[in-house]
């Protein structure tokens, strides 16, 4: 579940590492993307985000201005060509926050970030939500990156468990954490369980985490980019909050 970028890969996956990051995202729930976000960026809205977690302000949702509306970050190239091949052409940004293991917090509660469609069927359809989570610093053991459980979002029950519901029935499955470097990034079907691990370090242990969707034949809510930042961004970039969907390209 995990392909680390050449530095020569002019802005796009070969066809053996797309179709091995399309596998893992339909059996395992995910895949891992190294190097696929300049270290520089990554520096500048990691020392933003400190400089205001210092201050006591706990940012949960990115502000809307640079860097954090970087085209790198909101349409990265590599994310978007898997999500094209996993959800079509069309596809909608609508959810941006930050979430952020203090030091010294507690383990989260296994939850998946969104039902099944149709959640009353006996079997799971393809994926129609990705989230693409960024860390801000590398991600360990010991500062709590995110546990997954591999595979689960595959799994339906009728009625649906709750979202929330999840911590019994998790101890009784496999599961591994994103341990990756700064610079990485995680595509994630919405459906996949995870959940925060305790950081054990003396550093706040930051991350990006955006969401996308298919999108399917009714409005979208639009967030709010000043114009200002988006005449600075690349065509697909625009694209995502323009029409609510991304162009194939030309």
């Amino acid at each position: 579940m995990r392909i680390k970028i050449a530095d020569d890969n002019k802005g796009q996956l070969d066809a053996e590492e797309l179709a091995q990051a399309i596998r893992s995202l339909q059996d395992v729930g995910a895949v891992i993307l190294e190097n696929a976000v300049p270290l520089t960026l990554i520096e500048h809205v990691r020392d933003i985000y400190l400089e205001a977690f210092a201050r006591g302000q706990q940012l949960k949702h990115p502000p809307m201005e640079m860097p954090f509306l970087d085209h790198r970050l909101v349409a990265n190239p590599f994310a978007l060509q898997i999500m094209e091949a996993a959800m079509g052409s069309k596809i909608a940004w609508g959810l941006y926050y930050i979430h952020a293991a203090a030091p010294g917090a507690k383990a989260g509660t296994p939850h998946r970030d969104g039902n099944h469609l149709f959640a009353e069927l006996p079997f799971p359809l393809p994926v129609s939500g990705i989230f693409v989570d960024i860390p801000l610093v590398d991600f360990t053991a010991e500062n709590g990156a995110t546990r997954l459980w591999p595979g689960t979002h595959l799994l339906v029950d009728n009625p649906p468990t709750e979202v929330r519901n999840l911590n019994e029935r998790s101890r009784h499955l496999p599961c591994l954490q994103m341990i990756m470097p700064a610079g990485s990034l995680v595509l994630r079907d919405m459906r996949l369980w995870h959940a925060a691990m305790p950081n054990e370090t003396d550093e706040v242990r930051p991350m990006l985490d955006l969401g996308y969707t298919r999108v399917f034949p009714h409005a979208h809510e639009r967030l709010p980019v000043p114009q200002e930042f988006k005449m600075h961004w690349s065509k697909a970039a625009r694209q995502l909050l323009k029409t609510g969907y991304v162009q194939p390209a030309a």
